[in-house]
């Protein structure tokens, strides 16, 4: 069992630059390229503005509990509630008609698991199985401000409450020892989320699947080991990795497809190589690897808004070779 509380007080203000130029007290921009600012207290040191002060406070108790039992000398079950947060805070942004100032509460996650630990076949099959639920509470998301004045988005977003969500899935992770030397490995993932209880001004909605989530995941593995002449050791390790669909921005009009451009991301394979060398000292490891060797292509984060008219997309990496040498001393 285990509790936690939090007490916290944040602040929040502005300071006038325009002022604290006019008057020296602020230094002055460096206007060459590569220059730095000769004090870095006095290019933020300038008057506060003191309509800008703003205060928020916030408490909160978290609880853990967890279980086990044994059935046998192989096979374990648990249980394990949990939960955790982050931090509350204070979001400002400009509009036509001024200044904003929204303070947001902490986001809350409560997760449930049920999980299964086991060895069979004389302990050469091990087998980890989870089945999780977590509720999501007070979520925190970034959204596009839309002017008050105008009713039209700006290039300005903001932090708030925005619904609560729950995510149910399963995990198994199966490793079989074929042999003394031939290892398999299996990892599957499922995921399906939902969001609920939505507040007033999100820019979600129950039908909005969460960002960055597959619905999917695959990991899977081989490997095999020889043992050399001599005392050393060679081994060869070969994965395949599968990600599913998933959307990128949590945001429906952060997503490209708003736009008529691309749909979600996912939905592709990576393979994976690794041979090792050992010799029987052990003074050295030699490796050649290669990750995503068949060059899959994948934009994996970031988000299209129609202000700023481009992606800003980060894409996995492409094809990668390299040969490592660690030394021990």
């Amino acid at each position: 069992m285990g509790y936690r509380h939090h007490d916290q007080d944040n602040d929040n203000w502005n300071r006038d630059l325009a002022a604290g130029k006019a008057s020296g007290q602020t230094e002055l921009r460096p206007i060459t390229i590569g220059t730095r600012f000769a004090s870095v207290d006095r290019a933020l040191n300038a008057p506060i503005i003191p309509s800008s002060l703003t205060h928020n406070s916030f408490d909160k108790d978290t609880y853990r509990l967890s279980t086990s039992y044994k059935l046998n000398d192989d096979v374990m079950v648990y249980f394990n509630y949990s939960e955790g947060f982050n931090s509350g805070g204070i979001a400002t942004h400009e509009d036509s008609l001024g200044r904003v100032v929204t303070q947001y509460d902490p986001e809350t996650i409560e997760n449930l698991e049920v999980g299964l630990r086991a060895d069979f076949l004389g302990g050469r099959l091990r087998s980890n199985i989870t089945l999780f639920d977590t509720d999501w509470l007070d979520i925190q998301a970034v959204r596009s401000v839309i002017d008050r004045g105008t009713l039209q988005p700006i290039t300005e977003v903001t932090t708030d409450n925005a619904a609560d969500g729950s995510a149910k899935g399963i995990e198994v992770e199966l490793t079989y020892l074929a042999t003394d030397r031939l290892t398999l490995g299996l990892n599957l993932g499922t995921s399906d989320t939902k969001y609920f209880n939505i507040k007033p001004g999100a820019q979600i909605t129950e039908n909005t699947e969460f960002g960055g989530s597959p619905d999917k995941t695959v990991d899977a593995y081989m490997q095999y080991a020889w043992n050399l002449n001599g005392g050393g050791m060679l081994s060869a390790r070969f994965g395949a990795n599968y990600w599913g669909r998933y959307w990128r921005s949590s945001i429906p009009s952060f997503r490209e497809d708003a736009y008529g451009g691309n749909t979600q991301s996912g939905d592709f394979w990576t393979t994976s190589m690794h041979l090792d060398f050992r010799p029987a000292a052990g003074n050295y490891e030699l490796s050649l690897w290669g990750n995503n060797l068949n060059n899959a292509y994948n934009i994996n984060s970031g988000f299209m808004d129609s202000i700023w008219q481009f992606d800003f997309a980060g894409v996995d990496a492409p094809r990668e070779v390299g040969v490592t040498l660690k030394m021990h001393f």
